[in-house]
């Protein structure tokens, strides 16, 4: 919780105004008293209101209370504002917040309103029930997403360039435009194909885990 509570003040103290009044905003909002201070009733009425039940938990709030004292302070607010606000997922096996690394099974993480998370210790050991086996770490998603990106701009660029047979200024515009580095005989499929390949390889990295029983993003 200390480097999460680090990241939450570090994007806090580097946000634009506007960012700075919505998080006072949230903390205002919990502070049902005006003392200053969230008790743990405050923080269980809010977490009810606001539809965070998972949150709803004593030993979250003695998580998030770093100096002990039954309540919590604008930095403790502010690290459960980061929490929220960046999807930190609960693990489906375990029930403890994922403050780290975590794995996300595919499917649902497209096709789902809820994405089915785990904490690297419940993945590697299988401690977890779920319909579907394919499963990729955080880090190997956010890479897989970019490419994804990268494919799509890609086809939309070829798309919209002139033809090579138009001038040798256009050839040079193509080329230049290129974010895959093909030659200039390849055809806007292979270098799709080739951007596929790259994001099947992004994906195959999580599988090692699964095969081996050891984790080797850790």
């Amino acid at each position: 919780m200390d480097k999460l509570r680090k990241i939450a003040m570090d994007y806090y103290e580097l946000a634009p105004d506007k960012v700075k009044d919505l998080a006072e905003e949230f903390y205002d909002a919990m502070d049902y008293d005006g003392d200053g201070k969230i008790s743990p009733k405050e923080f269980m009425a809010f977490m009810r209101e606001q539809g965070f039940e998972q949150y709803r938990d004593r030993d979250f709030f003695e998580e998030l209370d770093r100096k002990g004292r039954g309540r919590l302070d604008f930095k403790d607010v502010m690290t459960l504002y980061y929490i929220t606000k960046s999807g930190r997922p609960f693990c489906e096996g375990c029930g403890e917040l994922v403050t780290s690394m975590y794995f996300t099974c595919v499917r649902c993480f497209q096709n789902s309103s809820t994405p089915f998370s785990l904490c690297p210790a419940c993945y590697i050991n299988g401690d977890f029930e779920h319909r579907h086996r394919f499963f990729v770490d955080n880090y190997t998603m956010l890479e897989t997403q970019r490419i994804e990106n990268l494919v799509a701009r890609q086809e939309s660029e070829y798309e919209q360039a002139p033809s090579r047979s138009s001038s040798s200024s256009s050839s040079s515009y193509s080329q230049s435009r290129e974010i895959v580095a093909v030659s200039q005989g390849s055809s806007k499929k292979q270098n799709l194909v080739y951007s596929f390949k790259a994001l099947d390889a992004a994906l195959k990295v999580a599988t090692i885990a699964s095969t081996t029983g050891t984790c080797t993003i850790c």
